[in-house]
């Protein structure tokens, strides 16, 4: 006889999220329950999708064995480089010095740019 052994988990795991998003979870377990230990920070539904309320740290669960760390953080600022290739790059700043590329879902950046001097030469 052969047994195959599927680990339970949820994914994802370990995520960053910015505060006022949402984010879906998916669960292995065939009886879900969702739940997050600290409401003030996340909320879920009964489908397993969060909704972050406030920056901090919850745990998020779908059944009782079966549980993974959410990161809720705030975009504090914004960095603007002017790269070699003369192109502008929006770099967001995360509270507690957390990458860019970590945070698995952001609000859409837009720059908009205005002057009121004159502009003489080519362009």
């Amino acid at each position: 006889s052969y047994y195959l052994y599927m680990k339970q988990k949820i994914i994802p795991e370990n995520a960053f999220i910015q505060k006022g998003n949402t984010l879906e979870y998916y669960c292995s377990s065939t009886q879900q329950k969702w739940s997050v230990s600290d409401k003030s920070i996340v909320q879920i539904s009964k489908n397993g999708i969060i909704k972050a309320i406030n920056e901090g740290k919850s745990i998020v669960s779908c059944s009782k064995s079966i549980n993974t760390i959410v990161n809720v953080v705030e975009m504090k600022d914004i960095q603007i480089y002017h790269n070699i290739q003369n192109q502008y790059q929006i770099k967001p700043i995360f509270s507690n010095n957390i990458q860019y590329s970590d945070v698995k879902t952001f609000e859409d950046l837009s720059l908009i740019c205005e002057s009121n001097y004159p502009h003489y030469g080519k362009f």
